[in-house]
């Protein structure tokens, strides 16, 4: 299987089964308790699968992130043979994934959200462009099967953001090189890149914090700070001004 075979195979499954594992929750909606069968961590895997993950992971770029994701579910697989077994097929994936991401930062979790950012790009790429479509939210409901793709894909990637994956919210912001597609609402961008510069032990740029209070005004700005104090991305999206649209139309028969 090729590299880029097995990334969108990686990114079809995330999407598959959406809402499938309760954020927050060790407890699949089947039953599936992630808490008594957890992922292995590096101390309490053998020698053979280290050497499994490491040599997946050393694969030449696009592979290397695919490959790691797809040893690291065969690993959990063959320790729990019965999650398979108990999960519907076409779920299974989705919820280990989730798990994976909810429990913390590592390796197998920065790469199963690398994919959704690339299944994004990808698709930008292959069936764009993608005119004013997400602003920290959709902008509009969409309108075909490669749009409900993609909007299922930003879906995914925003509840990660909201179990304060770090990786997630990074990706979130990095996207905005997508310029026709992205255009962050002030105020989410403002959360998004609060965390990142929190994260990276690093203070937020001045001008950033003047460009964007002054775009949300003071009294927003102060929701956010606040909303940032509990880690509550989800509140902010759900109260962010409805998106508008930031590419003209006679621009958009320029692309």
């Amino acid at each position: 299987m090729s590299g880029d075979e097995m990334r969108y195979l990686v990114v079809i499954a995330l999407v598959l089964g959406l809402g499938g594992f309760s954020c927050g929750s060790a407890v699949a909606a089947d039953g599936w308790n992630f808490m008594m069968h957890p992922q292995p961590g590096d101390a309490d895997l053998s020698a053979e699968e280290s050497r499994r993950l490491d040599d997946a992971f050393a694969k030449d770029w696009p592979e290397s992130c695919p490959a790691r994701v797809e040893v690291a579910y065969e690993i959990y697989n063959q320790r729990y043979p019965a999650f398979s077994r108990s999960i519907a097929a076409d779920q299974a994936f989705s919820l280990w994934a989730d798990y994976v991401v909810s429990i913390g930062a590592n390796t197998t979790s920065m790469c199963i959200i690398n994919q959704l950012a690339q299944g994004i790009i990808g698709l930008d790429r292959g069936h764009g462009p993608f005119v004013n479509f997400f602003c920290g939210k959709p902008v509009t409901d969409p309108k075909n099967d490669d749009e409900r793709y993609l909007a299922a894909l930003f879906a995914k990637l925003t509840a990660y953001a909201e179990l304060n994956s770090y990786n997630a919210v990074f990706e979130l912001t990095a996207l905005e090189f997508l310029q026709d597609m992205v255009r962050l609402n002030p105020d989410i961008r403002y959360f998004l890149e609060r965390f990142v510069a929190f994260e990276e032990l690093r203070p937020m740029s001045p001008a950033l914090i003047t460009t964007l209070g002054e775009a949300m005004g003071a009294e927003r700005l102060a929701f956010v700070e606040e909303a940032f104090k509990h880690r509550d991305l989800a509140s902010v999206i759900e109260t962010s001004p409805a998106c508008k649209p930031w590419v003209t139309d006679a621009e958009v028969t320029d692309l």
